[in-house]
């Protein structure tokens, strides 16, 4: 510290009319201010810390605890944002420094030389530093509305029971978050050692690049309270270590609006003092605790029926799929018990033809063989047979008799002229292969007329001309 180096004393007569040298000027580093949670429950928006950067490299005024009244003791000239970890909170902080020049040899308003106050930091009485500003939005951490909206009814500092995600409720601080949006200005710098401010209303700007004339601002109000201070005012801020000063330019206060609705909430409820009021407010304060009790304990019921109701949807989603599949299973079973009777049915077909069969093998065997022929023996071996099996036995015996009897006349003239003149039955048919393809014949007729299934009509054509005589 102490002498500039040529790149900083570059800087500072950028600023200056006539040129400095390293012998004229006296230069110190300080960190201005972080976005920590301060001790008047606030946060500086990282968004503003950028733009109070920009503030310091233009040149802001350094003053001597905030005493706007006289003339600046400095000036900023340069200014680095940094990320850095403080061991006292656990957190990565952005912090803004500042780099200021004093002009030594000069006289200031307050009695003391710029050499007394070069010595003073030098020999580390003078150390604490201070800033003053300006910034648009103060919004609230909890509800997020501005801190001085009637939307909001937080205070900075109080703590509050708010219900998390999962519905329980948990102690919260409500905090101040100023300018996110990155509006603001930073007017000035304070050297400070007491941490009080006890000023008048005017607050000076030297933030204009090549301005060392002081321009006044109108005057400030001092204010006590931020709810107290309306909306759509400017709101300056003095961060000292023995407490905030707040201020604004405007006469409209949010105080007065709230006194009219205080009044109106007096004369409701007929209060007619302070300690009346302050009973009335530990009542409700009581009261307030037990509704807010009463909606984690609601909170935590409307969790579990909740769930039960996911539970009951999602049994009733079951219940529906079950019911899905019970009547695909019924309409299975119809299906399938269907199935079954129509292959019962084709069950007996087949057995009545395989025994039809086995009685034309037998009758064939006969007529081959005379009395050679053995039937019981052979019935029996047919038994073991299957419907084609059977099939070649029968043509077997079939070309046996042909070729026996080939010189004997065939009843094919004989079936065909009855044909023609009247109903078949089977003992018209020289073999049973023929009775069956009449059948087929009358069948395939009969179904298209009465719309019966082949099946059906195949029984009923059998069962009538099956032996004469029968209908």
């Amino acid at each position: 510290m102490g002498k500039p180096t040529k790149s900083q004393l570059e800087k500072i007569n950028k600023f200056t009319h006539t040129e400095l040298t390293e012998d004229d000027v006296y230069v110190f580093p300080c960190m201005m201010i972080d976005n920590a949670v301060t001790s008047y429950y606030t946060i500086v928006h990282e968004n503003l810390l950028r733009k109070f950067s920009s503030d310091v490299k233009k040149g802001i005024g350094l003053l001597l605890a905030h005493d706007s009244s006289k003339l600046p003791v400095g000036r900023s000239f340069d200014s680095t944002l940094v990320e850095e970890w403080d061991e006292a909170t656990g957190n990565i902080l952005k912090s803004l420094y500042g780099d200021f020049y004093i002009a030594l040899g000069r006289n200031t308003g307050s009695g003391m030389t710029t050499d007394d106050i070069a010595k003073g930091i030098d020999s580390g009485t003078i150390f604490d530093t201070s800033i003053g500003f300006k910034a648009k939005t103060m919004k609230c951490s909890i509800c997020g509305h501005d801190i001085r909206s009637w939307d909001c009814w937080h205070y900075p500092g109080n703590e509050y029971i708010i219900e998390n995600e999962d519905g329980v409720g948990e102690t919260v601080t409500c905090y101040v978050i100023i300018g996110e949006d990155g509006e603001g200005e930073l007017i000035e710098n304070s050297l400070v050692y007491a941490g009080a401010c006890d000023r008048a209303t005017i607050v000076n700007e030297y933030s204009e690049v090549n301005d060392n004339v002081r321009t006044n601002m109108p005057k400030l109000q001092v204010v006590e309270e931020l709810k107290d201070i309306s909306i759509d005012a400017s709101v300056y801020q003095f961060y000292t270590a023995g407490g905030l000063v707040l201020m604004t330019d405007s006469n409209k206060k949010r105080s007065d609006n709230r006194m009219d609705k205080y009044k109106v909430i007096l004369d409701e409820f007929k209060i007619q003092s302070e300690d009346e009021l302050r009973l009335k407010l530990e009542e409700n304060n009581i009261k307030s605790e037990e509704i807010e009790k009463k909606d984690v304990e609601l909170s935590e019921k409307l969790t579990e029926i909740n769930k039960l109701n996911e539970q009951i949807t999602k049994l009733k989603e079951d219940l529906t799929l079950r019911d899905k599949e019970v009547e695909e299973l019924k309409e299975n079973v119809k299906n399938l018990t269907q199935l079954n009777e129509e292959l019962k049915v084709n069950k007996e077909l087949v057995e009545t033809y395989m025994e039809d069969l086995k009685k034309e093998i037998i009758e064939l065997g006969i007529r081959s063989h005379g009395n050679a022929f053995n039937k019981t023996l052979f019935e029996k071996f047919l038994n073991t047979l299957s419907i084609e099996e059977l099939k070649e036995v029968r043509e077997g015996f079939n070309e046996e008799v042909l070729n026996k009897f080939s010189n004997v006349r065939t009843t094919q003239t004989k079936v065909k002229e009855k044909k023609d003149t009247g109903e078949l039955y089977k003992d018209d048919f020289e073999t049973e292969e023929e009775f069956r393809e009449y059948i087929a014949e009358l069948a395939q007729k009969y179904s298209e007329e009465k719309g019966v299934s082949l099946v059906d009509a195949t029984r009923i054509m059998y069962d009538k001309y099956n032996e004469r005589g029968e209908e």
